[in-house]
């Protein structure tokens, strides 16, 4: 398998591959041993830069890192120092990528585990050594800890490791810190995980999942720009690319719809301010001023600020790259929940079936105001029948709206990102001959007017109706 792992159990591997190939990330070892052969560290540290801190009782191991690794080897009784004191010493985060347990017997990995103060640190990976094959007290250790580490929020990704028949290791993850879900690929995995004996079944996802490259798109906000640049994250998935893309709290709905793209939230976050305190591949790189780059596993795509020279503004988000954009309709794909859509329609709503009535929307924009165009007609009397205005719904999408949308018998709005769900496969047959009028939020038609198929009758903001 790809990468130089001296894990007896690929660790080192699982590490790498639920973290999504992460560079630069931080471990804490307890249980050194030795600076290589059986290392569940050495490969984190040499080919992809992690630092951390390993502890060991014996000098006559600790002795052996020194000229070998760069990261320390505490000789220490790690059952009698504070750990909670040396990581911040050490100057690891709060966050702790990887945290291994494994001392002898297992009696002190467990007083070690008590010893954590989950408040103050966590960790993304535990993998905890139980040794439950030796019998007598492990067994009753490894269910205290299992009570322990679940209770902090941790999941059990993987009981009982083996070696050969062995129970020995129960490795968990906390789901709230890791960077996609990956990890999810490995839930009922079998737990032979040593290279030598694992099953095919289980070979084949670690080399599938240590092949996976990364593309990382910069377009956190606009969600009508992130629907026309949909047929861009497919392309790089059809290259072989995991793609992530951090988006504003606002959307963050799109994970349900569109699975395909690892969706990133950012909550409570704004370009001006430092990123919260999320993990996703490339995050080092992601800023408005990096410039799109390509490595041999990794794609940096900026969706902002390309210049002029590469055609109107929406149009070179793929010139830039020499991506055809006209098709980038027949790439708009999500899954409808229609339970959501017939709750809005018939409860929320309160249409009935067959009843006739227009969609009307005025709103546009979600930072940093939520914008109004009041010279869009409301009033019923202006079309002859009901009219059904767009707003925001707790608990419903944007895409939760196309029962309403299809059904719609005429549609009078501001230029939004519902344009584009507009020309979708799944709406365009339904609303093409209807009624469609568009007003224009600002300047001229020039940008957005060659995006279009549908048969608008395009408005200036100074006609009202």
């Amino acid at each position: 398998m790809k990468y130089n792992s001296q894990a007896r159990e690929n660790q080192d591997r699982f590490a790498v591959v639920v973290l999504d190939g992460k560079k630069n990330g931080t471990y804490v070892e307890v249980g050194g041993y030795l600076p290589i052969e059986w290392s569940n560290t050495f490969m984190l540290e040499k080919e992809f830069g992690w630092t951390g801190i390993s502890l060991e009782l014996f000098e006559k191991f600790s002795s052996q890192w020194n000229g070998v690794r760069s990261n320390k080897c505490i000789t220490c009784d790690a059952t009698k120092v504070d750990l909670n004191s040396l990581i911040d010493e050490n100057n690891l985060p709060k966050i702790i990528d990887f945290l291994q347990l494994d001392i002898d017997p297992a009696v002190s990995t467990f007083k070690v585990l008590e010893n954590i103060d989950f408040d103050k640190h966590s960790f993304r990976i535990i993998t905890f050594e139980h040794d439950v094959y030796r019998g007598g007290d492990t067994i009753e250790i490894r269910d205290k800890s299992r009570e322990i580490l679940q209770s902090h929020g941790y999941t059990l990704l993987i009981p009982d490791v083996r070696h050969g028949d062995l129970k020995f290791e129960d490795w968990y993850i906390k789901e709230d810190l890791m960077p996609s879900d990956t990890w999810k690929r490995f839930i009922g995995v079998d737990p032979v995980l040593n290279t030598e004996d694992m099953v095919e079944e289980t070979r084949n996802l670690f080399e599938d999942l240590l092949s996976v490259k990364n593309a990382l798109i910069y377009l956190p906000g606009g969600l009508g720009d992130i629907l026309f640049m949909q047929k861009l994250a497919y392309l790089f998935i059809e290259e072989g690319y995991k793609v992530t893309w951090p988006v504003f709290h606002e959307f963050k709905w799109l994970k349900d719809y569109i699975p395909e793209i690892n969706w990133v939230v950012l909550e409570d976050w704004d370009i001006e301010r430092p990123l919260p305190d999320i993990d996703f591949p490339g995050k080092e790189y992601y800023s408005n001023k990096t410039s799109i780059f390509q490595t041999e596993d990794f794609l940096y795509y900026n969706g902002h600020g390309h210049g002029e020279e590469y055609g109107p503004e929406m149009q070179r988000k793929y010139n830039v790259v020499d991506a055809e954009w006209k098709d980038w309709r027949d790439y708009i794909k999500f899954e409808r929940n229609i339970d959501k859509e017939e709750d809005l329609f018939y409860n929320v709503l309160g249409l009935k079936d067959g009843e006739d009535y227009v969609y009307v929307n005025r709103h546009w924009q979600t930072r940093p105001t939520k914008e109004v165009y009041s010279g869009i007609s409301s009033d019923p009397e202006t079309y002859g029948c009901r009219v059904v205005q767009h707003d925001i719904i707790e608990g419903f999408s944007i895409f939760d709206w196309c029962k309403v949308l299809e059904n719609a018998k005429g549609f009078y709005m501001i230029e939004t990102s519902l344009n584009y769900i507009l020309e979708t496969s799944f709406l365009f047959d339904n609303v093409k001959d209807k009624p469609l009028h568009l007003w224009h939020r600002t300047g001229d038609w020039s940008v957005v007017k060659p995006l279009h198929n549908l048969p608008w009758v395009y408005h200036n903001r100074n006609e009202s109706l």
